[in-house]
């Protein structure tokens, strides 16, 4: 009761005097929340108005603000909102894992076909033996493959859903990755990513599809498969559990 005002302090020894009995017992505590408090003003009030004294509704208002600061029983707090671009950020391509499929053609390529789904214009890219760096807010910056050549295909789509990128669109000589990593993954090198970059009212997005191969155990490519999803909003990186569809 140290910031109230004078007059909320003397309210307060009124009520606190009053609720034992004129004053001659222990002090009323203060009270311990919002039910407590109106409890007591409820009953000081009616005793009041019985002796013909009016509290004044600005010295309930006072009490009430300074309760609220002050009390034990501060009600539960309030859940962290989610980021602006959250609310707003609304997917417009990705790759549709269910659809990512492997061909080892008669001249020994290693073929990927997928599905891709997208509302805008956008660019795929498609890279092997991959090493990716990412910078100290951990989103990738950077994806190293081998060589240059040979690592990546890049595909510029339309807009549209269900768009298939066919056996023979995006394939890798299997004599370059004979002595790479295939099947296995760490925090940094991933067999295959699939990226998807567009702009959107002048800012940058991506998914991102991060995937291993799969063998068989004559130690034969026979598919893909996506290990974890992400997308790029406003250059922060989101994991996605699972997407049903744009």
């Amino acid at each position: 009761g140290q910031n109230a005002s004078p007059r909320t302090r003397r309210l307060m020894e009124q009520i606190a005097s009053q609720s034992n009995g004129g004053g001659g017992g222990a002090q009323q505590e203060h009270p311990r929340n919002y039910q407590d408090f109106n409890n007591m003003y409820r009953h000081w009030s009616i005793n009041q108005r019985a002796g013909g004294v009016e509290a004044e509704a600005a010295e309930r208002v006072e009490w009430a603000r300074l309760l609220s600061s002050s009390a034990n029983d501060e009600g539960p707090e309030k859940p962290e909102e989610e980021p602006d671009d959250l609310k707003t950020f609304k997917m417009l391509c990705s790759v549709n894992s269910d659809t990512i499929k492997t061909n080892i053609s008669d001249d020994n390529l290693l073929q990927v076909s997928f599905k891709v789904d997208t509302k805008t214009n956008c660019n795929v890219r498609v890279s092997v033996c991959v090493t990716e760096q990412k910078n100290d807010l951990n989103v990738p910056t950077m994806f190293y493959t081998p060589k240059r050549e040979g690592y990546v295909h890049t595909l510029n789509l339309m807009k549209g859903l269900g768009q298939e990128i066919m056996f023979g669109e995006v394939d890798f000589d299997m004599k370059l990755l004979k002595n790479q990593e295939l099947v296995k993954h760490d925090d940094k090198y991933f067999p295959m990513i699939i990226s998807i970059n567009y702009n959107k009212n002048g800012q940058n997005f991506a998914y991102i599809s991060y995937c291993v191969f799969v063998k068989d155990s004559m130690s034969k490519i026979t598919g893909a498969r996506s290990i974890k999803q992400i997308v790029l909003i406003n250059g922060l990186p989101y994991q996605i559990k699972s997407i049903y569809g744009l």
